[in-house]
């Protein structure tokens, strides 16, 4: 009897490994299922193949209501995707805002997730200068988290002036460099330019709530359409009407 509980455990975990079934939506439905009887395992297996979904997911009511341990689990993830390390950021806000007082001791474990360095150094600088929504200030005015910002100002600034001239230098970069995400790319993001566009902004909170409002506006397959964005910066098709758009080269590496 013990065997043949045994085979059909393994026969589940065999089911369950599949990445076509169970990714994106389905491995969130999945998820919110596995927590309710505490296996831990399959938790992490299902948050760890959630990556175009993540934005949709941060728009929904079911993140707001996911516990510190479940977000800085998704946060930690190589594989989630968005536009931009920003976004990763705002998400934070987001949730610490939902129940400020209650959640702020969280708060410094949901930054270290948060990959400063992989961030444009002017909004890190402008990030701790001209914050002026109260939701931001209380988090960039805690010393530790400002600490994490200017050491990822030093990062970037290193990063670069030195380029590749000093192999003592690339050393200290190598052992610095954050993990890339999965990045992705969706053309109604208002915000997501090249540095060299003229419509380039300030990625404040309020433009990112917005950009949550038309995923909802959309609905729960609005990830579906996202592109990932294989392309290197440069390559990015940027200000162009949606029509005219070209499809990412899918050799391009990000």
């Amino acid at each position: 009897f013990i065997n043949h509980i045994k085979e059909l455990i393994n026969q589940c975990w065999l089911c369950l490994d599949d990445r076509v079934r169970f990714r994106e939506d389905t491995a969130f439905l999945l998820y919110l299922e596995a927590r309710k009887y505490c296996l831990e395992s399959l938790e992490q297996l299902m948050l760890m193949r959630i990556c175009k979904f993540f934005l949709t997911l941060v728009a929904s009511k079911e993140f707001l209501i996911l516990s510190a341990r479940e977000v800085c689990v998704l946060l930690s993830s190589n594989t989630i995707g968005v536009n931009s390390e920003t976004e990763i950021f705002m998400s934070v806000v987001n949730w610490l805002s939902h129940n400020r007082e209650e959640r702020k001791c969280h708060m410094l474990d949901l930054l270290r997730c948060v990959r400063f360095s992989l961030m444009p150094p002017w909004f890190l600088v402008t990030l701790t200068k001209n914050s002026e929504c109260p939701e931001i200030e209380h988090i960039v005015n805690n010393a530790e988290v400002r600490n994490m910002i200017n050491d990822s100002i030093t990062y970037t600034a290193i990063q670069f002036y030195y380029g590749e001239k000093r192999e003592d230098v690339l050393l200290f970069l190598e052992l610095l460099t954050p993990m890339q995400r999965q990045w992705v790319f969706d053309k109604e993001c208002k915000y997501h330019h090249r540095l060299e566009c003229p419509h380039l902004q300030y990625v404040t909170y309020e433009p990112f709530l917005e950009y949550l409002e038309i995923i909802l506006s959309i609905g729960i397959d609005y990830w579906r359409n996202l592109e990932m964005a294989k392309g290197i910066e440069k390559n990015m098709q940027c200000c162009v009407p949606s029509d005219c758009r070209k499809p990412a080269d899918p050799n391009l590496v990000r």
